[in-house]
Protein backbone atom coordinates (compact mmCIF):
# COMPACT_ATOMS: atom_id res chain seq x y z
CA UNK A 1 0.00 0.00 0.00
CA UNK A 2 1.24 3.79 -0.96
CA UNK A 3 2.29 5.20 1.85
CA UNK A 4 0.38 8.16 1.41
CA UNK A 5 -2.69 6.08 1.46
CA UNK A 6 -1.59 4.38 4.57
CA UNK A 7 -1.22 8.00 6.48
CA UNK A 8 -4.62 9.19 5.00
CA UNK A 9 -7.13 6.39 5.88
CA UNK A 10 -4.91 6.05 9.65
CA UNK A 11 -6.13 6.59 12.93
CA UNK A 12 -3.39 8.99 13.12
CA UNK A 13 -3.78 12.46 14.58
CA UNK A 14 -4.31 15.24 12.09
CA UNK A 15 -1.51 17.05 13.41
CA UNK A 16 0.48 13.08 12.37
CA UNK A 17 -1.07 13.04 9.46
CA UNK A 18 -0.12 16.67 8.22
CA UNK A 19 3.38 15.63 9.46
CA UNK A 20 3.75 12.84 7.19
CA UNK A 21 2.08 14.58 4.32
CA UNK A 22 4.94 17.38 4.87
CA UNK A 23 7.85 14.90 5.29
CA UNK A 24 6.29 12.70 1.77
CA UNK A 25 6.31 15.99 0.03
CA UNK A 26 9.95 16.52 0.69
CA UNK A 27 11.51 12.86 -0.21
CA UNK A 28 12.40 11.25 -3.69
CA UNK A 29 9.76 7.73 -4.51
CA UNK A 30 13.03 5.83 -3.57
CA UNK A 31 12.97 7.34 -0.21
CA UNK A 32 9.39 6.62 0.73
CA UNK A 33 10.24 3.28 -0.64
CA UNK A 34 12.03 2.87 2.53
CA UNK A 35 9.32 4.04 4.67
CA UNK A 36 6.75 1.70 3.05
CA UNK A 37 9.23 -1.33 3.46
CA UNK A 38 9.09 -1.07 6.76
CA UNK A 39 5.33 0.11 7.49
CA UNK A 40 4.15 -2.92 5.29
CA UNK A 41 1.28 -1.47 5.25
CA UNK A 42 0.18 -1.76 8.82
CA UNK A 43 -0.69 0.78 10.64
CA UNK A 44 1.00 -0.12 13.97
CA UNK A 45 4.02 -0.15 11.73
CA UNK A 46 3.35 3.48 11.12
CA UNK A 47 2.69 4.40 14.95
CA UNK A 48 5.50 3.44 15.47
CA UNK A 49 7.43 5.17 12.80
CA UNK A 50 6.10 8.42 13.63
CA UNK A 51 6.96 8.36 17.05
CA UNK A 52 10.53 7.37 16.26
CA UNK A 53 10.55 10.48 13.49
CA UNK A 54 8.81 12.83 16.08
CA UNK A 55 11.23 11.78 18.78
CA UNK A 56 14.51 11.84 16.65
CA UNK A 57 13.06 15.76 15.57
CA UNK A 58 12.72 16.92 19.57
CA UNK A 59 16.37 15.55 20.23
CA UNK A 60 17.46 17.46 17.37
CA UNK A 61 15.90 20.86 17.83
CA UNK A 62 16.71 20.51 21.24
CA UNK A 63 20.54 19.66 20.42
CA UNK A 64 20.16 16.82 22.71
CA UNK A 65 22.65 14.37 21.70
CA UNK A 66 21.65 12.28 24.54
CA UNK A 67 18.43 11.68 23.89
CA UNK A 68 19.16 11.13 20.19
CA UNK A 69 22.03 8.68 20.81
CA UNK A 70 19.49 6.67 22.82
CA UNK A 71 16.75 6.87 19.82
CA UNK A 72 19.63 5.42 17.45
CA UNK A 73 20.55 2.51 20.01
CA UNK A 74 17.20 1.68 20.92
CA UNK A 75 16.77 1.06 16.63
CA UNK A 76 19.33 -1.83 16.86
Amino acid sequence: MPLKELVANSSLSKEDKDFWMNILATLAEDQIKIFEDFTEGKEENLKVLTENIKAKEKAFRNADENAFEEIINSEK
